[in-house]
């Protein structure tokens, strides 16, 4: 997927240097993962093409577990992930409301020390979505919010997966789920869809709507 950056508390230098590693992992990871939708089960859009946050937060997972090379069970190797001091700092807030973005990280931020940088990884406005759904915009506003009250002092890198503007096709996953709590995947196909850019404006952005082609 295409992406976008906004770095906080000096974590462009910091990525660039001691954290070299740990970006490099996650910049591979995410430029080679699929964008995943899912049908909206929303009242008045039921069925309709919205940004899966469940089945991206299960990619990025598998493929951290695979880079850190933590044992096989899910748990402990979450658990690793979350913990080393060495390993990616990635912080899925890909489906968190936006009014607790800040109190959820800092009650997380201690669980996770010693930290040396945080990454943290959601999506552009630009994506349809559930109501309740963190986006790329809004972190950044609530990011710089509290840094500038020295709530966070370590190196952030906010990452923003998005879509080149305009386009008119893209390939994506499409998965399906037994209800809207569920977590394990009915069914995973391909497809292409057609995209369509409205005038409305979100956070600043166009409005992409995914339709099958």
């Amino acid at each position: 997927m295409d992406f976008e950056v906004v770095d906080f508390n000096g974590a462009e230098r910091y990525y660039h240097g001691s954290g070299a590693r740990e970006w490099t992992d996650l910049n591979e990871i995410v430029t080679e993962m699929p964008l995943y939708l899912q049908g909206s089960l929303q009242a008045g859009r039921i069925g309709s093409a919205v940004f899966d946050p469940k089945a991206t937060n299960l990619h990025l997972k598998a493929k951290l577990r695979q880079e850190v090379g933590g044992p096989s069970q899910s748990q402990e190797t979450s658990r690793r992930l979350v913990t080393t001091g060495t390993a990616a700092r990635v912080k899925r807030l890909l489906s968190g409301s936006s009014r607790t973005i800040v109190h959820k990280t800092r009650l997380k931020l201690p669980e996770m020390s010693p930290i040396k940088g945080l990454i943290i990884v959601t999506k552009s406005g630009l994506f349809p979505a559930a109501q309740s759904s963190l986006y790329f915009e809004q972190a950044e506003a609530q990011l710089a919010s509290a840094t500038a009250l020295g709530i966070f002092t370590i190196p952030i890198r906010l990452v923003g997966l998005t879509i080149k503007s305009q386009v008119d096709e893209y390939e994506a996953v499409w998965t399906e789920y037994a209800d809207r709590t569920s977590r394990t995947a009915l069914r995973k196909v391909r497809i292409r869809t057609k995209v369509t850019w409205t005038a409305m404006r979100k956070f600043g952005n166009r409005s992409a709507r995914f339709t099958s082609s």
